[in-house]
């Protein structure tokens, strides 16, 4: 699709203060979003001037404008920029964090694609000019943290890929530092969409996840860091590369839910795995009715789930519980989305 992209340079200039004064450009963490805010309330400022090729960008129809959204690393938030051929514009950062003697990254992200640079030094105090920054052929597809489990320690956090591998990092990592830290030894195994690290202290270093391209698609448990296959614990589907839409251990690491779709893609229900019996007991019973994401209750007994007309659409999505047993099942609230107890 991107093949015949044609280039448009992106500059950037870049105006930082030190969080707390002094010489130091000292790195900051914070709490939450309202912290981040006053923190940086002085005028920190990140220029970020884009220019479009005359004959604009070849994969669109006229008038191959491109919309695209442009960060750098220590912003608070990405911003949307629109170019149509010949043209240049600029976006103003506010609330730039300085993250000491090392280059921030300027992306470039237009749906599941992004363009990467390394960015510039962002100084405390001073004014940084970054190179220029083409975006040019395919860039890189599905780049990013998606559905993120914590270790039971807080420790870390784990999160997959676009393309389902799974990396962790540490709980407080060195802002703006790429970290690679692969959950499994050698290589990742496929189908690892689904995944949960143990909830317990006994199961703190275990993980329960998805692989689904060894002849069936099923559940396996490992200690962080082995080789697959682990223990394979039960089969959702005998047909190779289905996905689970959601999958949790239970609070007390005696067995784990599932959420699975039927081969036909009409309804999908929660489902129970029970380590002592080793066997799998359906928990709902929707009909053309979907059971997606889900979220359990500290002791146990209740879970939280989407109740949805469609596998994929959220329009028609509501919050349900209902009881570890299937009883008691109610609405909790219209129109919600990603439950977590």
């Amino acid at each position: 699709m991107f093949g015949n992209l044609a280039a448009a340079a992106l500059l950037l200039a870049a105006y930082c203060f030190a969080f707390g004064g002094g010489a130091q450009s000292g790195v900051a963490h914070f709490g939450d979003r309202a912290a981040f805010t006053a923190a940086s309330a002085d005028p920190t400022v990140i220029d970020f001037e884009a220019l479009a090729p005359s004959s604009g960008f070849t994969n669109y129809k006229p008038p191959k404008s491109l919309t695209t959204n442009g960060y750098v690393a220590g912003a608070a938030e990405p911003q949307q920029i629109t170019l149509p051929p010949g043209a240049s514009k600029t976006l103003v950062f506010k609330s730039v964090a300085d993250f000491g003697n090392t280059a921030q990254a300027v992306v470039a992200i237009w749906g599941n694609y992004r363009w990467f640079t390394p960015g510039v030094d962002v100084r405390a105090g001073t004014t940084v000019k970054a190179p220029a920054f083409s975006i040019t052929g395919d860039g890189i597809e599905y780049f990013g943290a998606y559905r993120p489990v914590w270790r039971a320690d807080g420790s870390r956090l784990s999160y997959r890929t676009g393309t389902c591998t799974l990396n962790s990092v540490p709980a407080n990592p060195t802002p703006g530092e790429y970290v690679y830290h692969p959950l499994f030894g050698g290589r990742n195994p496929l189908g690892t969409c689904a995944w949960d690290w143990g909830p317990t202290a006994a199961t703190a270093n275990q993980l329960i996840y998805t692989e689904n391209a060894a002849g069936d698609s099923s559940v396996f448990r490992i200690a962080e860091g082995n080789t697959h296959p682990g223990a394979k614990l039960a089969t959702y589907s005998e047909i190779e590369y289905q996905l689970l839409l959601d999958l949790r251990w239970l609070p007390d690491g005696s067995g784990f839910l599932f959420a699975n779709q039927t081969l036909m893609r009409d309804s999908a229900n929660i489902f129970r795995y029970d380590f002592a019996t080793r066997k799998v007991s359906q928990v709902t019973r929707l009909e053309n009715e979907f059971a997606r994401n889900f979220g359990v209750s500290p002791d146990g007994q209740w879970i939280v789930f989407e109740r949805a007309r469609s596998l994929e659409d959220d329009a028609e999505t509501d919050l349900w519980v209902v009881r570890i047993d299937g009883r008691d099942s109610r609405l909790l609230v219209r129109n919600g989305q990603t439950p977590s107890w």
